[in-house]
């Protein structure tokens, strides 16, 4: 051995667990004026609660290839994959054209529906595009 001795935390869990605990009992419950109301489309929910919102866009790449990603400043990452710093997959296979976006209003519901349009065929995502073509990129109920 290096002679070199390790100190112990001189916790237990138990202690931690309270203590845990006793930080969030300062906290005051949410009120009822803090919930807004349920909206049936993701747009509406971020419009109501004006918390930031969730996107997921399609980029159709220089080489013809399609990019789908996530983000929650779809300006902001357009111009981070045109300048080299986005997705590696991008790097070099500019310039882009931004073909669809959709808006969600929590992440968990935005990286379901990346997941989903990463799962499709390279045919299904052409469809994809080609009905937010005429929609301006607006999610499809």
């Amino acid at each position: 051995m290096s002679g070199r001795r390790h100190r112990t935390q001189g916790r237990t869990r138990a202690k931690e667990s309270a203590k845990a605990s006793a930080a969030c009992a300062h906290q005051p419950p949410p009120s009822a004026s803090d919930s807004a109301p349920a909206a049936s489309n993701p747009a509406d929910r971020t419009a109501v609660t004006g918390r930031a919102s969730h996107h997921v866009y399609m980029l159709e790449c220089g080489d013809g290839t399609i990019y789908t990603g996530w983000t929650t400043d779809v300006d902001k990452r357009l111009a981070a994959h045109q300048a080299g710093r986005g997705a590696k997959y991008t790097r070099g296979r500019g310039p882009f054209i931004l073909r669809r976006v959709e808006t969600f209003a929590d992440k968990a519901a935005a990286l379901r529906r990346e997941r989903e349009i990463k799962r499709l065929s390279r045919a299904q995502k052409l469809a994809l595009i080609g009905d937010s073509a005429a929609g301006e990129g607006a999610p499809q109920a």
